[in-house]
């Protein structure tokens, strides 16, 4: 998992060459940023109720984090593999946020709606 921080003036709009923001080590070294928390839930951020194995189900993917530095961050950029049973899915879970992000804050952000069979991990 990456987490690539972009500063206030970010911009939303698409250049002529897209970078894969998972492989952009070299333009996010701050490291400033982390996830501390990432979890399943209803749109509500409620427990997901029960559900029976092998029937097909949905949930919200949230990710918790956390700004570790002394200034605001503008807007973040994330972008991770989704993993079932292991596996890479090849489902990739990319979104940007256009903040802000408090200097020593926290936020929890959706990385919206993933499908699983129940009793997969």
């Amino acid at each position: 998992m990456l987490l690539c921080i972009l500063g206030p003036g970010f911009s939303s709009t698409l250049q002529a060459q897209i970078t894969d923001i998972r492989d952009c080590a070299g333009s996010c070294m701050a490291a400033d940023v982390t996830v501390t928390h990432v979890f399943v839930a209803q749109a509500n951020q409620n427990p997901l109720p029960s559900c029976i194995p092998g029937n097909t189900t949905s949930g919200t993917i949230f990710i918790e984090i956390e700004n570790g530095s002394n200034g605001n961050r503008g807007a973040i950029r994330f972008a991770a593999d989704l993993f079932i049973n292991g596996v890479d899915s090849g489902a990739d879970i990319t979104f940007c946020n256009d903040g802000p992000l408090s200097a020593g804050g926290s936020s929890i952000l959706s990385g919206g709606t993933i499908t699983w069979t129940c009793g997969q991990q």
